[in-house]
């Protein structure tokens, strides 16, 4: 599993580096978390917090290293995407073991690695990964609950 770490790692990297472009998806959360703590709750409007906060917290560290400002939000919020990628990797690799076996299950997961779109949109500021990768924790504990369970 750590080869496949590596792996995710580097092509993550190689994503940040090369990216010109982030989505109006990242353009929207990275401005709600210039504005994080300041955030009014009015009650009115839904206003999603947790890859806002995690995207705050993130950048905390990257501006030590980064002269310009607006550089170090955008890598605060690729850092938050390729983390929860990293992190993915794991349940996704347990549940696809309990499924297909130990023989196959890390052709099938480096398989996902390197698939264009989910390698792309790994060092993006994008939603999916955190969410991908907290619906993966869950439905790896739901797998593990029904094979201790007697069913």
């Amino acid at each position: 599993m750590l080869i496949l770490a590596l792996i995710c790692l580097a092509i993550g990297i190689y994503h940040i580096a090369t990216t010109v472009v982030i989505p109006r998806d990242g353009v929207f959360y990275i401005g709600m978390a210039k504005d994080f703590p300041a955030l009014p709750d009015d009650g009115k409007v839904f206003r999603p917090m947790g890859l806002p906060a995690l995207i705050s917290i993130c950048h905390k560290i990257t501006k030590v290293f980064l002269e310009e400002d607006r550089c170090a939000w955008i890598l605060s919020g690729q850092i938050v995407s390729l983390i929860f990628r990293m992190i993915a990797i794991v349940p996704f690799y347990l549940i696809c073991e309990k499924l297909a076996g130990k023989r196959n299950v890390f052709w099938a997961v480096l398989l996902f690695l390197l698939l264009p779109d989910p390698a792309k949109y790994g060092a993006s500021v994008l939603r999916e990964w955190p969410f991908l990768c907290l619906f993966l924790i869950g439905i790896y504990i739901v797998i593990c609950i029904v094979e201790r369970s007697k069913f």
